[in-house]
């Protein structure tokens, strides 16, 4: 009988290999590290050649699950909770955390990354007060206090970035499935009307009947574990622009996700000189 600790790993990746590329390697590299047990699965939305090349040298040490069309987030997210209960049941062993990658999320310290993931889940917080835990911290999620805990800082949040996020399964279990349309009838994330990708995180955290902030559940994020590796909209699925500046210019606007604040917030200058690791 395995009794060490089980993280079931997901990276979603849509048609940009040089990102996903670099983001699997580090990847590949913070599991060898790691003190747990990994099953590691990409999920390839509409593959195409060079991905498949990038993933064939893995092939083996990774599952590939992949479709031939766009058919988003939503799909990705929902495949991810429902793959995990059918290799659970296949091979008789659950896994104790499910761990979500965005293919633009890049892992700065595969030494200790998962290791510091699942202390600061399980020592922070009691469980019951745990939502996720991520290792990329953005500064439009500035949560709402910070601790220093063992030689890392953590910070509280009500929200959290989609990129990176780790909970046991029943957790996201408990907020459910993401529904495909929102509010006003438009599919959510891609290909919906205007891609709006975010809404498949601000589900997680804040609009699913039983989100996290429903729940009651906080956030935990380590500043400084993971970084983005596609900032110009061209690099982007979403077209997104996320450099220091466009970031710094939102925040000065006001255009970022407050909740609640009792101290001040990681500035984006600490952010992108690595807070959380000095």
């Amino acid at each position: 009988m395995n009794d060490r600790l089980l993280i079931d790993v997901y990276m979603t990746t849509h048609r940009r290999p040089d990102v996903f590329a670099a983001s699997l390697r580090r990847l590949l590299e913070a599991c060898a590290a790691s003190p747990f047990d990994h099953r590691i699965t990409v999920v390839a939305d509409d593959i195409d050649e060079e991905t498949l090349k990038t993933v064939a040298p893995h092939i083996g040490q990774i599952n590939l699950l992949s479709s031939c069309q766009q058919l988003g987030m939503p799909f990705g997210y929902n495949l991810m909770l429902q793959h995990s209960d059918l290799v659970a049941g296949r091979t008789e062993r659950a896994c104790d955390y499910l761990c979500y990658f965005n293919d633009d999320c890049l892992i700065e310290f595969p030494g200790d990354f998962f290791d510091i993931l699942v202390k600061t889940h399980r020592e922070v917080l009691p469980d019951r007060q745990a939502g996720y835990v991520s290792g990329f911290y953005c500064p439009l999620h500035p949560g709402f206090e910070s601790r220093r805990h063992r030689h890392y800082t953590v910070v509280l949040s009500d929200s959290v970035d989609g990129k990176n996020f780790m909970a046991p399964p029943a957790t996201l279990r408990s907020v459910g499935a993401v529904t495909w349309r929102l509010a006003d009838g438009q599919r959510r994330g891609n290909p919906g009307p205007g891609r709006r990708g975010s809404e498949v995180d601000i589900w997680q955290w804040r609009d699913s009947p039983t989100s996290l902030q429903r729940q009651g559940r906080v956030n935990l994020i380590v500043p400084g574990l993971c970084s983005h590796a596609a900032t110009r909209p061209e690099q982007s699925t979403w077209n997104n622009v996320t450099t220091p500046e466009f970031i710094a210019e939102r925040i000065r606007q006001g255009r970022y996700y407050r909740t609640r604040e009792t101290e001040p917030r990681l500035t984006a200058d600490q952010f992108y000189r690595g807070a959380g690791r000095r």
